[in-house]
């Protein structure tokens, strides 16, 4: 099998009788770089009109020092691509699907918090923001409560972009999200009317897309340290049920955890896959990603603001990279927090 001229396939498990020349098993490797690589099953030796289209994919992989601004990574993804979702059907409950698997270009850099939104800062950002009419969120011990536990209970049309508009205020940037009217400055404050302008210079949500390239930081597997979802992996890169919520309420570890308490992915980011699930910038309408390649995706026009990440009540399933889904034990508003992004120059 050639691309361009090049061979990119090999062949593996075949079996050949020579007498029929039948082939009891054939899988072609499909291998090419700037692509994700793939596979296709050849059911016969003269088998005719065999195609695969491949999945444009050549991300950021670090190899040097990543550069960094304040709490924030700068990620390399303008002129990149990486191939989002999946198309492997959990035996889980999904609230969203995750396929087809298709190839997303971005035409900027961002930069993105290394860890999620803490209580001091959120409480900080606020409180200067919006003064005495900020409304602090219900943060109890019980789930999680200190200055470095990731701010939870706040709400993505509110509570988070008010957050990010007084934090681009403060830092001189120009404020992304607008509105007609809120009833409030609270976590689960409601914004009417909420417009988003990407191209602005100030602190926002990450689309889904950004999200997803940020958490695989540079991989193609499940989750960015490869396919084990053994116990003793996710313990050491994941604040998931195993080692929270499954303790129970009262025991020591239930709850969220002190935010960068696991390991990093490659792009230098904690807990891109669970301790609390992160909003994005983007809406679903629950159809199907598109078959085609897309450019700096932004999600629909109507639906339901998308959640990432899994959580500390979560299952292995729902901390893939790919998940779209918010899986929900419990006060599901104690689950949810959230990491903002801006541009690059």
């Amino acid at each position: 099998v050639k691309i361009d001229g090049n061979v990119v396939a090999t062949a593996r498990g075949v079996g050949v009788n020579a007498a029929r020349a039948v082939v009891a098993a054939g899988i072609l490797k499909l291998t090419k770089s700037g692509y994700l690589e793939d596979t296709l099953a050849v059911g016969s030796l003269s088998a005719r009109g065999l195609a695969k289209t491949m999945l444009l994919s050549s991300p950021w992989v670090p190899a040097g020092d990543i550069v960094r601004s304040g709490n924030q990574v700068k990620v390399i993804a303008k002129g990149k691509s990486f191939a989002m979702g999946s198309n492997t059907e959990t035996l889980d409950f999904t609230f969203v699907p995750e396929g087809a698997r298709h190839s997303v270009k971005f035409t900027r850099d961002f930069w993105m918090d290394t860890t999620e939104v803490t209580q001091k800062l959120y409480d900080s950002v606020m409180t200067k923001g919006y003064g005495a009419d900020y409304v602090k969120p219900y943060w109890d011990a019980e789930y999680g409560i200190g200055d470095m536990y990731p701010a939870y209970s706040i709400h993505t049309a509110g509570g988070v972009m008010l957050f990010a508009n007084a934090r681009s205020k403060l830092a001189g940037l120009d404020t992304v999200y607008t509105y007609s009217a809120r009833d409030g400055v609270s976590g689960s404050s409601v914004l009417a009317e909420v417009k988003a302008d990407l191209t602005k210079s100030g602190y926002r949500l990450p689309t889904e897309a950004e999200w997803e390239y940020a958490a695989r930081a540079g991989t193609v597997t499940d989750f960015f340290w490869g396919q084990d979802s053994s116990a003793s992996q996710l313990d050491k890169h994941a604040v998931w049920a195993g080692n929270s919520f499954d303790k129970g309420l009262g025991a020591t570890g239930f709850g969220n955890h002190p935010v960068a308490s696991k390991l990093p992915n490659a792009y230098g980011l904690y807990d891109m896959l669970g301790n609390v699930s992160e909003w994005t910038n983007d809406l679903t309408d629950y159809e199907a990603w598109p078959k085609g390649a897309v450019t700096d995706p932004t999600g629909t026009s109507t639906g339901d603001w998308i959640i990432r990440g899994g959580n500390w009540g979560c299952s292995a399933v729902h901390l893939r990279a790919s998940n779209r889904t918010l899986y929900t034990p419990a006060y599901d508003f104690y689950f949810e927090g959230a990491r903002t992004v801006r541009n690059a120059d």
